[in-house]
C-alpha cells in the first residue's frame, strides 16, 4: 500500500509541475502581429485585464511591428486604468512617433475621456488628425447621453471651442426645440441666447412647414402672457424669436402675446422690455403674415394697440386691455370706440 501511495503521489507531483497550456501574456502579445491569431490574442489579453498591461505597454511603446503596436494600443484602451491612460497620453503627445501610432493613441484617449473637459483638452490634437472627428463626435454624444450637460452648457462649449463646433451640431440639435428655446430665453449668456435661436432655426428648416406648428406652439407657450408675472419670460437678456417662417395663425398668437407684454411693461414701468418687444414686433417675419407695416422705430403703446385692433378687431382689443384692467384707461378711450 505504501509503495502504491508513493508512486501515485509522485505521478501527481510530476503532472502538477508540467507547464499549463495557457500562453503567457508575452506570447499573446507576439501573436498580435500574426493576422490569423491577432483577434483571439486581443480578446485573451483584454480578458486578463491589468495583469496584461505591462506586456502591452512594452509592445505599444517599443514594439518594432506597427500592426502589433496598434493592437496593443486597442487592448490598452479597452482595459483602461491609470497606467494604460498614461501610456496612451505619452504616445499621443510624442511627435517622434509614427503618425498612425499617435492617431491610434489619441483615439484611445478619446475613448477613455471621463468627461467633456477631457474631450476639450484633446481637441487641439484632433485638429491635426482629421480622421478622429467621428470618434470625437461619438465620444461627446456618449458623454451627453449620460446626462449633466444641458443646452446652455453645450452651446457655450461649442462657442468657446471652435474645434468642437462641428462635432457638437448634431448633439445640440438632438436636444430638441424645448431645450433650445429654454436656453434662448433664459441663458445668462447673451451669445448663447442668440446661438440657441439659430439652432432652433436650423431645426425649423429641417421640419419645413411642420415647424410652424411644432416649434411655433413651443415659442408661443414660452412667451405666453401672464398678467400676474413679476418679470418677462426673457428677463435678464435679449428677446429672440427664431426664424421659422411664421404663418398667419401662429404669428397672430405670438404678436398678441407680445402686445400684451408691451402693455404690461408700460403699466410696470419696464421701458427696456418695451424696446425688446418693439424690435421683434417690427420684424417682417411677424408683420407680413398679419398685414401690418413694420417700422424702424418703436410705434409706442397706442400705435401697437391700433395694430392689434387691426388684427383682432374691437372685441380682441377690448379683451386684451381688460385682461390687465386697462380697458378703463382714458388713454385708450378713442381706440375702444
Amino acid at each position: 500500500m505504501s509503495l502504491i501511495f508513493t508512486t501515485a503521489a509522485a505521478l501527481w507531483l510530476a503532472a502538477a509541475a508540467e507547464p499549463t497550456s495557457s500562453p503567457t501574456s508575452r506570447a499573446l502579445v507576439q501573436d498580435l502581429a500574426v493576422i490569423d491569431k491577432s483577434a483571439a490574442a486581443l480578446e485573451a489579453l483584454v480578458a486578463r485585464g491589468e495583469s496584461a498591461v505591462p506586456e502591452l505597454i512594452g509592445a505599444a511603446v517599443e514594439g518594432s511591428d506597427l500592426t502589433s503596436r496598434g493592437w496593443a494600443i486597442v487592448a490598452l484602451t479597452r482595459i483602461g486604468g491609470s497606467d494604460a491612460s498614461k501610456t496612451l497620453g505619452k504616445l499621443s503627445d510624442d511627435v517622434k512617433q509614427p503618425p498612425l501610432v499617435r492617431t491610434w493613441a489619441t483615439a484611445g484617449r478619446i475613448a477613455l475621456a471621463p468627461d467633456i473637459a477631457a474631450i476639450v483638452a484633446l481637441t487641439p490634437l484632433t485638429q491635426q488628425m482629421p480622421s478622429l472627428a467621428r470618434p470625437l463626435s461619438r465620444a461627446v454624444e456618449a458623454l451627453i447621453a449620460k446626462g449633466g450637460m444641458d443646452a446652455d452648457g453645450l452651446i457655450a462649449l461649442a462657442t468657446n471651442n471652435y474645434q468642437l463646433q462641428q462635432q457638437l451640431v448634431e448633439p445640440i440639435l438632438a436636444l430638441g426645440a424645448p431645450a433650445l428655446l429654454d436656453a434662448m430665453a433664459h441663458s445668462k449668456n447673451q451669445n448663447t441666447r442668440a446661438t440657441a435661436a439659430g439652432y432652433v432655426g436650423t431645426l425649423a428648416q429641417r421640419q419645413g412647414k411642420a415647424a410652424n406648428e411644432t416649434i411655433g406652439l413651443e415659442v408661443i407657450k414660452l412667451y405666453r402672457f401672464d398678467p400676474a408675472a413679476k418679470d418677462a419670460p426673457w428677463a435678464g437678456g435679449p428677446l429672440y424669436v427664431p426664424n421659422i417662417g411664421w404663418d398667419k395663425q401662429m404669428a397672430r398668437a405670438l404678436v398678441g402675446g407680445f402686445i400684451s407684454w408691451y402693455l404690461w411693461a408700460d403699466l410696470h414701468n419696464q421701458k427696456p422690455e418695451q424696446s425688446k418687444l418693439s424690435h421683434n414686433l417690427n420684424s417682417l417675419g411677424l408683420a407680413r403674415p398679419l398685414g401690418y407695416q413694420p417700422e424702424f422705430q418703436d410705434k409706442g403703446l397706442v400705435r401697437w394697440l391700433e395694430v392689434w385692433k387691426q388684427v383682432a378687431g374691437l372685441d380682441g382689443l377690448r379683451s386684451l386691455l381688460a385682461e390687465q384692467k386697462a380697458d378703463k384707461d382714458p388713454r385708450f378711450a378713442e381706440l375702444l370706440k
